[in-house]
């Protein structure tokens, strides 16, 4: 009888210990919800509640890692350091804890508190240094940094933190996607040499990965973009359809192809662009890039009247293709590379020394680029077609409308990758204007140092900085 009671006494505590995990589990449910609506009172109550009613428990350290989630996001810093401080003490020995304070990294990181971020990212490495987050955190780290080099033009620098955290970082799985994202970046800056090293190391050392292969697409895909620069058209058309062989199965495939025709257009051949982009959307219909190819394969017509000298009709078929594409995604990138065409035919004349037609080009590149910024609904081509619209504008000796574009992309695009240029260029462009006698000396250095200042606060590392702290330090008594 006695035996009956305690296995009774046993079940009935089993049972209570599940429901009591089960309603904690469903109260810290509604906490993350909480706390993204500003209810951060309700969101501590519950908090409090669970790790009181389930102490030492992981119940109790997920209750007490939402805490103190909600103290940084309600900037209350003192008290979410205090209670980080006591999550260490209290959860030493459990294996969640380096998770939990992960999290506490990433909030820290929304609410802008870097400072603490990485004092947080440093303990972890530093107790929990064979944790997966540990990992992570120096794969992060080295990657932000990496990315803020490649922004600024510093590729060999970009390198070196990239060779140093793949050491550092030992054999955590993420590793090969971190360095697959840096690849890409160089890859978005043209820097085809950086982008190509990495992508042949993630091709040999992470060969099983989800990204071994794609990084050998992107290698073989890479070396066919040097063919199209330098090698004949059945060079590249053997290479091109080695490739969609080799990689029939890989979702970026059509995106690869779609590419050579972009690298075409670069290179001046646009009957073999076109021919691509057809490809593109007869063989690929079903994929996504076929609607690019589609736009991609009208624009193309445009773009080679551009090319041809034949541009009497260009403005009047981007109204059609302006119509006929409203509202898709790709239609402003598709309208700025028009732009580009016109600005790349004007630096062709600059060359050859027929400056006056050149003037005409860029008018005609900063005409289309005004679609763009001021006729389309806001995109990621607005902030680079303001801000080449600037340079144009400097090349027609028009430094106050330069000013203008380039203020506007610090002004209404400040996330830009190239902001800081835009912001060093405010600067050249009121020298360009003391120069002319169209501001005054006093009045051009005041803006100067004003503009040069706010680059070097907001942008140390960029490359224009030392520029504009040279001429600070040269005008300091002014």
């Amino acid at each position: 009888m006695m035996s009956r009671k305690i296995i009774l006494v046993m079940v009935l505590a089993t049972f209570m210990t599940v429901e009591c995990f089960a309603v904690a589990q469903n109260d810290l449910g509604q906490v993350e919800s909480q706390i993204r609506g500003g209810q951060f009172n309700q969101a501590e109550q519950i908090c409090k509640s669970v790790a009181q009613g389930n102490p030492g428990s992981d119940s109790a350290l997920r209750a007490r890692g939402k805490l103190a989630a909600g103290y940084i996001m309600t900037q209350k810093t003192i008290q979410a350091d205090a209670e980080i401080d006591k999550l260490v003490k209290d959860f030493a020995g459990n294996s969640e804890l380096p998770a939990v304070l992960y999290g506490m990294v990433l909030r820290y990181k929304k609410v802008r508190e870097f400072q603490r971020a990485q004092n947080l990212s440093e303990r972890i490495c530093s107790e929990f240094p064979s944790s997966e987050q540990a990992q992570r955190l120096q794969l992060d780290s080295g990657k932000e940094l990496a990315l803020q080099h490649i922004a600024n033009g510093k590729y060999s620098k970009a390198e070196e933190v990239v060779n140093s955290m793949a050491s550092a970082a030992g054999d955590s799985p993420a590793k090969a996607a971190t360095l697959y994202q840096i690849a890409k970046e160089f890859k978005t800056y043209e820097s085809y040499d950086e982008s190509g090293r990495i992508y042949e190391r993630i091709a040999r050392d992470y060969a099983s990965s989800q990204f071994g292969n794609k990084s050998k697409m992107t290698v073989d895909k890479l070396k066919i973009w040097n063919l199209i620069k330098f090698g004949s058209v059945a060079e590249v058309q053997a290479a091109m359809e080695k490739l969609i062989r080799d990689y029939s199965g890989e979702e970026d495939l059509a995106h690869t192809v779609h590419g050579f025709g972009i690298q075409y257009e670069k290179s001046g051949n646009f009957a073999q662009a076109r021919a691509i982009y057809q490809r593109v959307k007869n063989d690929f219909a079903d994929n996504w890039v076929a609607e690019i190819a589609n736009i991609d394969l009208a624009m193309c017509d445009v773009r080679a009247m551009v090319g041809k000298a034949d541009f009497n009709d260009v403005p009047k078929q981007l109204d059609v293709l302006k119509n006929k594409f409203a509202g898709h995604w790709h239609l402003p990138k598709a309208i700025r590379q028009v732009g580009q065409e016109y600005q790349r035919q004007a630096m062709k004349l600059e060359i050859a020394g027929s400056g006056e037609q050149a003037k005409e080009f860029y008018r005609d590149a900063i005409a289309v680029w005004d679609i763009v910024v001021n006729q389309l609904p806001r995109s990621s081509s607005s902030a680079p077609a303001c801000c080449w619209s600037g340079d144009c504008y400097i090349k027609l000796g028009e430094y106050a409308k330069a000013r203008y574009c380039y203020q506007k992309v610090v002004d209404s695009y400040p996330t830009y990758c190239l902001a800081w240029n835009a912001l060093f260029m405010i600067g050249q462009t009121y020298e360009d204007l003391k120069g002319t006698g169209a501001v005054s000396q006093s009045e051009a250095d005041s803006k100067i140092k004003v503009t040069y200042q706010q680059l070097v606060e907001k942008y140390p590392d960029c490359p224009g900085a030392e520029v504009a702290q040279n001429w600070l330090n040269n005008h300091s008594s002014n």
